[in-house]
């Protein structure tokens, strides 16, 4: 989700000897086609589409082993329903891997608003609690974590880790 020019994809994709079904999203074409052309330099062994946080996701509920953003979901909207679509779309038993930023308290209401506060992804960030919450209520299970950088005064960047339980 989230994934560019593609990049993720193609680490994935070479880690596993092309051995998984991979598809990458993204909400720009621009970015898309620039992976497309990448693809073509592994026989287009990677499917990319174009997909919008803020809309339902127009793939196959049950249908993904693991689902990853790399410092995408701030873009979205409403977070809360991202998750959700997120957790849909996991086969039972899948796992959700996201690296994004993460407040310990709410960032003041001038940080909030300032553009490059949101060009620089704090803006958009979610307090951890609200991350926490998220995932539970999207019906993820085994959430964990973990701050891995001091990005600013209550801004870290962390790995977010959580599993679609096996039962759905």
């Amino acid at each position: 989700m989230g994934c560019g020019a593609g990049k993720q994809c193609f680490s994935y994709y070479h880690a596993l000897e092309g051995d998984a079904d991979i598809t990458g999203t993204d909400v720009s074409e621009s970015l898309l086609a620039q992976a497309r052309e990448e693809n073509k330099k592994v026989n287009n062994a990677i499917n990319f589409q174009q997909l919008d946080f803020n809309q339902p996701f127009d793939l196959p509920s049950d249908s993904f082993d693991l689902v990853s953003a790399c410092f995408a979901i701030y873009y979205a909207q409403d977070i809360p329903f991202t998750l959700s679509e997120m957790h849909r779309v996991l086969k039972p038993g899948g796992r959700l891997m996201v690296s994004d930023l993460v407040l310990l308290r709410d960032l003041p209401a001038d940080l909030k608003e300032s553009i490059e506060a949101y060009v620089g992804c704090i803006a958009g960030a979610l307090p951890i609690t609200q991350y926490e919450t998220g995932l539970g209520d999207a019906g993820f299970t085994d959430v964990t974590i973990t701050r891995t950088i001091t990005v600013g005064d209550a801004v870290h960047s962390a790995i977010i880790k959580a599993t679609k339980p096996a039962n759905g």
